[in-house]
């Protein structure tokens, strides 16, 4: 596509920018907490917190006027806001795509722009993840045909939840994921205190 005039003017060449932006904190966040995070990923007792976080959040953004912000008027702090929620989402237990959409739609996101650049930020800080990941891997041991079913799969199923989510953020009943949440905290907490975890 060729988009000429100011970057106001321009939708998806801003979007392409705020994208970037938001991964950013992401980045910082995930590199010098990694860590920290790869801790909490060894104490399961965490997740009774991390889903009933989780379900406050979807809760909260449910009550938040509709929203219209979309590429074109969204601030340079949003996207900065959001790349921080994505990052801190990194805590186990806590959704990141319920994260970065609650936190959309209570900034003035339009539901289904809520949803797309959740999607669209987590494409860079996926990769950066894989990277990271591919780093410490023997990649050459590795199938190289198991890893094209597995990339094909994932590229699949995760094109139709995002298809799903944008629906049921647009319908509203996002928040509904809530309860579903709290049940899951509840038992997490009954493991935790009976030492199954």
């Amino acid at each position: 596509f060729t988009e000429k005039g100011p970057l106001s003017e321009r939708p998806h060449t801003r979007l392409i920018a705020l994208v970037a932006l938001g991964t950013v904190p992401t980045g910082i966040i995930g590199i010098t907490l990694k860590d920290f995070f790869e801790e909490l990923f060894a104490t399961p007792s965490i997740l009774a917190f991390s889903f009933a976080f989780t379900g406050v959040l979807l809760l909260v953004s449910g009550l938040a006027k509709p929203g219209t912000r979309s590429e074109v008027d969204m601030a340079w702090w949003q996207a900065l806001a959001l790349g921080v929620a994505q990052g801190l989402a990194i805590t186990p237990g806590i959704s990141r795509s319920g994260t970065t959409i609650a936190v959309a739609l209570m900034l003035g996101m339009s539901r289904e722009f809520a949803a797309r650049y959740s999607f669209l930020l987590a494409i860079p800080a996926i990769s950066g993840a894989f990277v990271l990941k591919a780093r410490d891997a023997d990649l050459a041991a590795m199938d190289p045909s198991v890893l094209g079913v597995g990339f094909l799969a994932s590229m699949v199923s995760g094109y139709l939840a995002l298809v799903i989510l944008v629906k049921l953020v647009q319908q509203g009943s996002f928040k509904h994921f809530a309860w579903y949440l709290f049940a899951l905290a509840a038992f997490a907490a009954y493991m935790g205190a009976t030492g199954a975890f």
